[in-house]
């Protein structure tokens, strides 16, 4: 008669994960089905160190859009504009590009309402603006700079405004002078904000309808941005003036 030895098999001892409670052996250090370590500092540091991995990944991908978007943006959408930061006829043009791209800038125009005044003039500039500059420049007619200064017209009546318009040109010097001259100047110029603080309606102006006038390379074309700008009148101290009342 054989004997046959017989192993005597003890079971597993079992414990249960500390995260999702899946049975594990007793002493593991690791679930096998979550993976969660089973000590809890080392569970911490395993979700610091997950958390610093998003938060670096997302910090990168922030910073390539902010860097790419932009640029995207200008091939899809390409956008152009001058913004008219000053504007005084009679000394200088201030403005700012917001577009894209670099722009020539050729010229300001104005144009009135026929029925208060037919006005219409113009202001070459030729100047080359690249994108996210600002730059000013003098726009003034060297032969009015070189005249006497030029004195605010101001607190007239209705009936006096009409003769003030009528006795005003576009030059207050030399051929076909004039007792005003026109001052033209962009709503968004502080200088004209001031006026308008301390002056009042003692400061006549009218609108005008205004643009400023450049060429697009990128475009291959004649654009113009509109802006807002008034026109308000300087008594010309060369010219005497039969209503002498008119002048202040």
């Amino acid at each position: 008669m054989n004997n046959t030895s017989q192993e005597l098999i003890v079971p597993e001892e079992k414990t249960r994960c500390i995260e999702c409670r899946f049975e594990i052996p007793i002493g593991a250090k690791k679930c096998t089905f979550c993976t969660s370590y089973q000590s809890k500092w080392k569970n911490r540091l395993k979700y610091i160190s997950s958390v610093i991995g998003v938060t670096t990944a997302s910090i990168a991908i922030l910073a390539y859009l902010v860097t790419t978007i932009p640029k995207v943006r200008s091939v899809l959408f390409w956008n152009e504009h001058v913004e008219v930061i000053e504007f005084r006829s009679l000394d200088r043009l201030t403005v700012a590009n917001t577009g894209d791209g670099p722009v020539f800038i050729t010229h300001l125009s104005i144009v009135s309402d026929p029925s208060v005044l037919a006005l219409s003039m113009t202001w070459p500039v030729g100047m080359t603006l690249s994108e996210g500059t600002v730059a000013t420049i003098p726009v003034w007619d060297q032969e009015l700079r070189l005249s006497a200064e030029f004195n605010i017209t101001k607190g007239l009546s209705d009936e006096e405004w009409k003769i003030a318009l009528s006795k005003t040109g576009p030059r207050g010097t030399g051929k076909g002078k004039a007792c005003y001259v026109f001052s033209v100047m962009a709503e968004s110029d502080p200088l004209l904000q001031m006026y308008q603080a301390n002056m009042g309606k003692k400061y006549r102006t009218f609108p005008v309808e205004a643009a400023v006038h450049y060429y697009s390379p990128k475009r291959r074309s004649k654009v113009k941005d509109s802006f807002k700008a008034v026109v308000g009148l300087l008594t010309n101290p060369d010219i005497a003036c039969t209503d002498s009342a008119l002048i202040q």
